[in-house]
């Protein structure tokens, strides 16, 4: 390879590492831990879901770890960018819905705020997605999220990130899930999924003594002032019919909430 050869695939990997940190806030997995420690990259797409496809791989392909595996040259990786002319805009999203599945009202009620009804639409569409898929209405609401259609957990995504401005949405309570494990690798499931419904408003401390509770579904707010990440509620609607369930209920909760994570990262939202 030629000496400006190497030095443009360098000049590539350091603005792709710009790149991902300024649409993530995040820094792309060291070259050392990936080549050493088999680390993988984890794609800025699944920290970031409002990013486009194209803009995702242009990011990946800059940061591959061979040089001779980059684009070589600047002019050959900027050309991997989206084209504004072709590419749609983010802030209208395109309703594809699956088979007999309608996303209108869902849609006009984010668009007027009405954050509680929407998030209820979003329930009944989803139980209703399920019974296409199954057959037969799911008898609870804790039903397998791991085959759910990756086209409609993204419509559905999209429509929350959009009307939110990126602040509610499941990709983003994913967002801050998994941030939080990866900024503190000494924490167990239990402490990351602690810090997590802190963060997201779902807990709270109350009284002199510091007496901390989970909040049923009735005490969320839902207002776009709530935390980044507070909505939708999905696996917690069950939280305040059902408060007699104790611990049990909170793991199925606990369980429903990671199928969905587990879901979308398999989607790549």
């Amino acid at each position: 390879m030629l000496e400006t050869e190497k030095s443009a695939t360098i000049d590539v990997y350091t603005l792709a590492a710009s790149l991902f940190y300024l649409v993530t806030g995040d820094t792309p997995t060291p070259c050392l831990a990936r080549k050493m420690l088999g680390n993988e990259l984890i794609e800025p797409k699944r920290i970031n879901s409002r990013i486009s496809d194209r803009l995702n791989q242009a990011i990946v392909k800059g940061l591959e770890l061979e040089p001779k595996n980059r684009p070589q040259s600047m002019k050959e990786w900027v050309g991997l960018f989206p084209n504004p002319s072709d590419e749609r805009n983010i802030s209208e999203v395109e309703l594809k819905p699956s088979i007999r599945v309608d996303y209108s009202k869902l849609s006009d009620l984010l668009k007027a705020g009405k954050w509680r009804e929407a998030d209820a639409e979003t329930r009944e569409l989803m139980i209703y997605i399920r019974k296409i898929c199954f057959g037969k209405y799911p008898e609870k609401e804790f039903v397998d999220f791991m085959n759910f259609p990756c086209m409609d957990f993204r419509t559905i995504d999209s429509l929350w990130i959009e009307h939110s401005n990126g602040k509610f949405g499941f990709s983003v309570q994913k967002r801050i899930h998994r941030l939080i494990g990866r900024i503190k690798p000494y924490y167990n499931k239990d402490n990351i999924y602690q810090e997590f419904i802190e963060k997201v408003g779902w807990y709270k401390k109350e009284g002199w003594l510091g007496y901390s509770r989970t909040l049923n579904y009735y005490e969320m707010k839902f207002d776009i002032s709530a935390p980044e990440g507070h909505l939708p509620l999905l696996c917690r609607y069950s939280l305040s019919r059902n408060w007699q369930g104790g611990e049990l209920l909170s793991s199925l909760i606990v369980r429903c909430e990671e199928e969905i994570y587990s879901r979308l990262d398999s989607c790549k939202l």
